[in-house]
């Protein structure tokens, strides 16, 4: 009976043994490669030479384009906001033949004397406002307020008759049409519409140069005021994203046999 038991406990101790030696060891531990940091969005290369387009007033159907005081005033106002990132440098325009995005030719000022990098034109489609900033006056408005005459300072009444007219609401909204081209073909290379409201001047505004351009706030401005900065905010950033997007493109097939497609067309930053 003993024998018996140590032969079992034996050939159990020996099925153990061989198991063990016989048995495949464990898989290694994947090795789990660091995330990739995100894209770091930020400007690319030098200064980009770009021309600004007199903008056209389409707040009361359509009005000339050349020196109508709401267009000229919104042109003002992004030429400022483009200059103060440092990363523009502002040519005058010319006249110059340029193509929509059908390929259809259209004669429009876009240069100087220098070719411009890039070029931009747009439209003010909205210009809304509220009571608060029709009792701040006509010398508060950000797009008519700069309209004088050289002799004493005098406010012209082309100003006032425009201000008087605007459209009222409830609240002020600004909404601006913008179109941004290549400076040496002419291409379209995007296009958005960009809404502003008062409450969109804020820190919570994202974007390339939203927090270097919020740093000029001054208080305390009418709403329009408001309205105007936060759309002129968004237009710089809008732009600097297609500029920046655009030399990438351009880097990876400097030489397209065909003109390039306009860049994917999206609101910039509708609302914060």
């Amino acid at each position: 009976m003993h024998l018996r038991q140590h032969s079992c406990w034996l050939t159990l101790t020996i099925c153990v043994f061989l198991s063990a030696c016989t048995a495949k060891p464990p898989p290694p531990r994947p090795i789990v490669a660091p995330a990739s940091p995100p894209p770091t969005t930020g400007w690319l290369g030098e200064q980009a030479q770009i021309a600004v387009i007199e903008f056209d007033d389409l707040t009361r159907g359509r009005a000339p384009r050349r020196g109508n005081p709401l267009g000229r005033g919104m042109e003002a106002q992004l030429v400022s906001a483009l200059r103060q990132t440092g990363r523009f440098s502002i040519l005058e325009p010319q006249e110059k033949t340029v193509r929509n995005r059908k390929g259809e030719q259209i004669v429009t000022q876009v240069g100087s004397h220098e070719e411009p990098e890039f070029f931009v034109s747009g439209s003010l489609l909205a210009y809304r406002v509220s009571q608060a900033s029709i009792a701040a006056g006509v010398a508060a408005d950000p797009l008519l307020g700069t309209a004088e005459t050289s002799r004493g300072g005098v406010r012209t009444t082309t100003a006032e008759r425009i201000f008087s007219n605007l459209s009222s609401s409830d609240a002020d909204l600004v909404e601006i049409g913008l179109y941004l081209f290549d400076g040496k073909t002419g291409w379209l290379i995007g296009e958005t519409r960009i809404p502003a409201a008062p409450q969109d001047l804020s820190a919570n505004l994202d974007g390339m140069f939203s927090a270097e351009l919020l740093r000029t706030a001054v208080a305390p401005e009418p709403p329009t005021q408001r309205a105007v900065r936060a759309g002129i905010i968004k237009a710089v950033n809008w732009i600097a994203d297609q500029c920046v997007q655009y030399r990438r493109e351009q880097a990876r097939n400097p030489n397209p046999d065909d003109p390039p497609l306009p860049l994917a067309k999206k609101k910039a930053n509708s609302r914060s």
